[in-house]
């Protein structure tokens, strides 16, 4: 449903998806149980961060799961961190993209 959706907005618009991460996102300390709720549909889950395997699931990217989609429906896609300067990073995304088209 979402790369339909996204399609539809691409014909229409020039549509950029950017994901802005913050380093400490990728931070997941060894803290035992920790109750995780998910914003969006309220979704409840326990998951024992003194496990390796754990926090390697927790800390991968959402972005890198949304490439695919992004890809297939042909919506340009760019990662900027919070901890750097989104400056020049948006300016060369830009300057590509232009040279592309």
């Amino acid at each position: 449903m979402v790369g339909y959706v996204q399609d539809i907005i691409r014909r229409r618009h020039d549509v950029v998806a950017l994901h802005v991460r913050d380093p400490r996102e990728g931070d997941v300390p060894v803290a035992g149980l920790v109750a995780f709720t998910d914003p969006e549909t309220g979704e409840r889950v326990v998951a024992d961060t003194a496990r390796a395997e754990v926090r390697r699931a927790l800390r991968a990217p959402a972005f890198e799961a949304s490439r695919a989609v992004f890809k297939k429906t042909r919506v340009d896609a760019l990662a900027l961190g919070t901890g750097e300067s989104y400056e020049r990073p948006l300016s060369g995304f830009f300057k590509a993209r232009e040279r592309r088209r």
